[in-house]
């Protein structure tokens, strides 16, 4: 299923790359390189998913994840970290701020793919509305 994929990172490059790769797989991109820019874009964009870098300049992914995830308001936003910290601490901190997985630079691209796709499936059901009974 093709998604809006907001991708976040301070270096031209790695936009790049994600960004080629994720039009491979019929998403739409919208691309921003820090944080401000990225609450910027999701307001314009509203994206289904995105990936954030921690490490930006003016605003880093950690103050971002959860000014997005207040914006995002009842639905599920998928906020995947790709970052280039691999300890332990700030692999919780990805986790504690809001961010819902996270990938260690260099990644995998199949392995990217398949946690969106996943992500994306969890996104569709929070927006269906509630089965539960009530009693």
């Amino acid at each position: 299923m093709p998604l809006k994929i907001l991708v976040v990172d301070d270096q031209n490059i790695n936009r790049t790359i994600l960004t080629k790769s994720l039009e491979l797989h019929n998403h739409s991109v919208i691309t921003a390189a820090n944080g401000v820019e990225a609450i910027e874009e999701f307001i314009t964009h509203q994206p289904d998913i995105i990936l954030l870098d921690v490490i930006m300049p003016v605003m880093d992914g950690f103050e971002t994840a959860p000014k997005l995830k207040a914006l995002s308001k009842d639905v599920y936003l998928p906020i995947i970290f790709l970052t280039a910290l691999d300890d332990q601490k700030s692999l919780k901190e990805c986790l504690k701020v809001g961010g819902d997985d996270f990938l260690s630079k260099p990644f995998d691209q199949v392995i990217l793919a398949a946690k969106i796709e996943a992500h994306a499936r969890t996104r569709e059901l929070s927006k269906k509305p509630s089965n539960k009974r009530k009693n």
